[in-house]
């Protein structure tokens, strides 16, 4: 009974930690990303945005396959100098074969500061990565301080293991994805499948508390 308890515990960890993360390899960069970015009301992106002003993120993707594919996109804001996350917002759909997913967010910043955008496109259906984005860095500013925005546009390569990554001053410069996946794949698939974490942790505990009253 004891060492059927712990096989379980495990069991729930394996599954809470390695099927995320393999899934998310295996499917990484399956719909080719158009573009990604913060706009404003004139349609214009941009890297410096102002407080109390009204902000769109968008994004598009192409789904090549031929069968429909429910999913979710989110775009998680954080105060990445102060280890803290400002808002996540969350879209869900479902699109269908060789058709595109067009996402737009409303977003009005509150306070001051540099930020960092982390967004990713997953299948809801295998809990998997259909595409990263990568990381959009932005500065938020008080209207008296903005004097010249800077529009960028998104360069993609349509090479799943090329990407290009955006400085502090707005410019682009490349970069590669490994063949492991960014580090945000294993955050997310931890924030979906933490229950069965938790659960496979109390059996383990439990196993070894009955071990030691033997």
């Amino acid at each position: 009974m004891k060492t059927r308890l712990l096989i379980i515990g495990i069991g729930f960890l394996a599954f809470g930690f390695v099927i995320p993360v393999s899934a998310s390899e295996i499917n990484m960069n399956i719909a080719p990303l158009s573009y990604f970015g913060y706009y404003d009301d004139h349609g214009n992106k941009v890297t410096k945005l102002v407080v109390g002003e009204e902000y769109f993120i968008k994004a598009k993707f192409f789904w090549p396959e031929s069968h429909s594919q429910p999913y979710e996109f989110f775009a998680e804001i954080n105060d990445y100098k102060n280890h803290k996350v400002i808002e996540r917002l969350f879209a869900r759909g479902m699109v269908q074969p060789n058709d595109d997913v067009e996402v737009e967010f409303s977003w009005i910043p509150k306070e001051t500061g540099n930020f960092r955008n982390y967004s990713e496109l997953w299948a809801t259906d295998t809990f998997s990565v259909i595409t990263y984005i990568p990381q959009y860095d932005f500065e938020v500013v008080e209207s008296t301080q903005i004097q010249d925005i800077n529009y960028n546009d998104f360069r993609n390569t349509g090479n799943p293991k090329e990407c290009w990554y955006q400085e502090n001053d707005g410019t682009m410069t490349p970069c590669k994805i490994d063949s492991t996946g960014p580090g945000m794949i294993i955050d997310m698939g931890l924030y979906i499948f933490w229950p069965y974490i938790i659960l496979g942790i109390i059996l383990v505990i439990i196993f070894i508390v009955w071990r030691k009253r033997r």
